[in-house]
């Protein structure tokens, strides 16, 4: 989020991965995966996601993004909003703080 926020002052707007400087856990700043997650970078900017590849205990293999977050940007303001999300309750406390970042998670899916 830092740097989405620097980006921001710089540029006067967000930026993907590869314009902020990100790189996932895998080393990527176009979206890759490491043996338990996939991250997903938007081509919308501001917008990333992640989701596991393997079973973690009452969290099920995803093959879309669990966990997300969207970046807002006001251009009057120079305020950059970071709204984590996690969709299944499930995988929730497999990340604790995850919610806690940003604008804090909005919502939780349950899983049916």
């Amino acid at each position: 989020m830092k740097l989405q926020e620097a980006y921001a002052v710089e540029k006067n707007g967000l930026g993907n991965w590869a314009e902020i400087g990100y790189k996932d856990p895998s080393g990527s700043s176009t979206g890759g995966s490491t043996s338990n997650f996939t991250y997903t970078n938007s081509t919308t900017a501001g917008q990333w996601g992640a989701f596991n590849i393997v079973g973690m205990n009452d969290c099920k293999i995803a093959s879309a993004a669990v966990w997300t977050v969207t970046s807002t940007f006001t251009s009057s303001t120079g305020n950059v909003i970071s709204t984590p999300a996690v969709s299944d309750a499930n995988c929730k406390n497999l990340t604790p703080n995850f919610c806690e970042i940003g604008a804090r998670c909005a919502t939780t899916a349950t899983t049916p």
